[in-house]
């Protein structure tokens, strides 16, 4: 069966993890273009259309709950997985899967896999 991910935008400020992200992400197939804060991503959405947007919930420029209102206007078909060290469940239940931070990548995998079903 065809995976229903191809295209991901990887939202976060700190370089290392976007780097990591894309490299994990890129060898296993996802075309992963990358944002380094909010505004970015919401022009990026604006232009492009996302299979999933992978973001960090507390960025410079807004939160990753601002993009998802952004996003589920713009495509309500996008998935979203938001990444945070903080407790977020709440914010999440109902519209997006969450990855507590620092994470294994295993559970950022983990995570797209629920999504791509």
């Amino acid at each position: 069966m065809k995976n229903k991910i191809n295209k991901i935008l990887v939202v976060d400020d700190e370089q290392v993890v976007r780097e990591l992200l894309e490299s994990t992400l890129s060898s296993r197939g996802y075309l992963v273009t990358l944002s380094a804060d909010a505004e970015d991503a919401h022009e990026r959405i604006s232009s492009e259309r996302f299979d999933l947007i992978l973001s960090d919930y507390n960025m410079p420029g807004g939160s990753g709950l601002q993009l998802i209102k952004s996003v589920k206007i713009i495509n309500q078909k996008t998935k979203i997985i938001l990444m945070s060290g903080g407790d977020i469940q709440k914010e999440c239940a109902g519209v997006c899967r969450f990855v507590r931070k620092p994470f294994y990548i295993e559970d950022v995998l983990a995570a797209i896999n629920k999504e791509d079903r």
